[in-house]
Order: structure tokens, then C-alpha cells, then sequence
């Protein structure tokens, strides 16, 4: 029967997990990053609204028979 061989040492392996600190600091940049994105996401939707107004604004203009 050929000998059972060994794989060696153990070596640690790091966690995939990081520390408390560490993921407690990238949920805030994440989280602030959302904010952002929000914050970003309103502001263009504020501006089409307005601009949709204005088209539709011009556009009854151009209907409106001239004097």
C-alpha cells in the first residue's frame, strides 16, 4: 500500500469577511454614495420637469393663431 503523505503546514488563510472597522467604513461610503446618487437622481428629474414644461409651453405658443 503506497504511504499516506501530508499536505504540509497549515497556512492561515485571511478572512473574505473583513473587520468590524473596515465594513463598518464601506457601508458609509456606500451609503454616502447612494445619498449622492439620489440627490443627483432628483435633481435631473427636477430639471426634465421643468424642461417639459418649457416644450410644452412653446408648443401651445405655436398653436396659437398669430394677430
Amino acid at each position: 500500500m503506497a504511504e499516506r503523505q501530508t499536505a504540509g503546514p497549515a497556512e492561515k488563510v485571511s478572512s473574505a469577511v473583513p473587520p468590524p472597522a473596515a465594513a463598518r467604513e464601506a457601508r458609509i461610503d456606500v451609503s454616502e454614495g447612494f445619498r449622492s446618487a439620489r440627490s443627483a437622481l432628483g435633481q435631473i428629474t427636477a430639471d426634465l420637469e421643468r424642461l417639459r414644461q418649457h416644450a410644452a409651453s412653446l408648443v401651445k405658443g405655436t398653436h396659437r393663431p398669430a394677430r
